[in-house]
């Protein structure tokens, strides 16, 4: 009698996490960690040749723009802890940036390099949550490529190696992105106190961070489309606004509820013109939207490279296809951008830059797709 031949395992193996809504169903949300040396390698070269990018010469750049103004209340605060503490509010601007730069500068003499070495910090911080993120959304391949973007694209370079509040702000960004990407696959309660520790340091470096809260929404795209979706679309809004949630409760305990923090609306008031009056707004400032576009072609022409250029705007029109990842980056791309060139009044280079990382992500998943 011959032997029934026993059934051969199934050894498929899925390279994109989230695919498009014409494919097949998605496959589990869960990042794979880790498994070989080789990769904790390509990790250890990417983190040092971002050091070597970023360290290199650090101090002898030329002082960018308001770079003295951070540089001049981390000074204040280390003479005077008590009376200086929230010396940056009374021009606008949390206090966190400003008590990180007086930290180092107790611990590095020169006040130059110790500022700017908090932003080398962060953009390191915002590398990790890069591949993270990358990697949790597509594959290692596309991961690699997207910390190697991050590491040697000159926009990025620029605001990592200056004193200014931008890297952190990014970081942030990246970082509420990576634990609301994780809680795709179930409710985590690490995921969503790492989420409410994100979404808080944003708020304690930037007004602008209550935005990011609005856009982790187009993450719900990664969703399995099957039975459970309304269940698991349910459980991770659940678990996304208890983070949110929880940042703002802990931002208001430690600085919202201060009467320093009502300073800084009283600036904006008095001073502050980043943004268009709601009444100028619906008159509809065309010449306005038109220089602000056009500023923010010209920097990504000479941030990005204009071959970098026309790969991102290819992903940006392929993302569909991509799949709904890729949608999800693309719509935050768009959206932060573009709320930037239809409200922004003052508009620096500067201030598109949490919308970069997500979006060099989306240029390495194109080129691999």
């Amino acid at each position: 009698m011959s032997k029934k031949s026993k059934p051969k395992p199934n050894t498929t193996v899925v390279q994109n996490k989230y695919k498009s809504p014409k494919s097949s169903a998605p496959a589990q949300a869960k990042a794979v960690p880790p498994k070989s040396m080789y990769e904790y390698a390509i990790l250890g070269g990417l983190v040092i040749l971002y050091l070597v990018t970023r360290w290199l010469n650090l101090g002898m750049a030329g002082m960018a723009y308001d770079e003295t103004t951070y540089l001049a209340w981390g000074l204040a605060i280390k003479a005077n802890v008590q009376q200086n503490l929230f010396i940056s509010v009374y021009q606008g601007k949390p206090p966190l940036h400003a008590w990180l730069i007086a930290a180092a500068q107790g611990l590095i003499a020169d006040p130059i390099w110790a500022g700017r070495f908090i932003s080398t910090l962060t953009g390191l911080l915002a590398l990790i949550a890069v591949y993270l993120l990358a990697r949790r959304l597509f594959s290692w391949r596309v991961a690699v490529l997207s910390a190697g973007l991050y590491i040697l694209v000159p926009y990025i370079i620029v605001y990592d190696r200056q004193a200014l509040t931008d890297s952190l702000l990014s970081a942030s960004a990246l970082w509420m992105l990576y634990f609301a990407a994780r809680l795709l696959e179930r409710a985590d309660w690490r995921a969503v106190c790492g989420l409410a520790i994100a979404f808080f340091i944003a708020l304690m470096t930037k007004g602008v961070a209550l935005y990011f809260a609005f856009f982790l929404l187009p993450l719900a795209l990664c969703l399995p489309r099957d039975k459970r979706f309304r269940l698991r679309l349910r459980n991770w809004l659940l678990s996304v606004g208890a983070g949110i949630f929880a940042g703002a409760i802990f931002y208001f305990l430690v600085f919202g509820m201060r009467p320093e923090a009502a300073a800084i609306a009283e600036f904006e008031k008095n001073y502050g013109n980043y943004t268009i009056p709601l009444g100028e707004l619906f008159s509809f400032p065309i010449s306005l939207w038109t220089r602000n576009l056009v500023s923010v072609g010209g920097w990504l022409w000479n941030g990005l490279t204009p071959i970098l250029l026309l790969v991102a705007l290819a992903a940006l029109v392929c993302a569909y296809w991509i799949g709904s990842a890729a949608q999800a980056l693309a719509i935050w791309v768009v959206g932060m951008i573009l709320g930037q060139i239809v409200l922004a009044n003052t508009f620096y280079e500067r201030h598109i830059l949490f919308a970069l990382s997500p979006w060099l992500i989306l240029c390495a998943a194109f080129l691999e797709w």
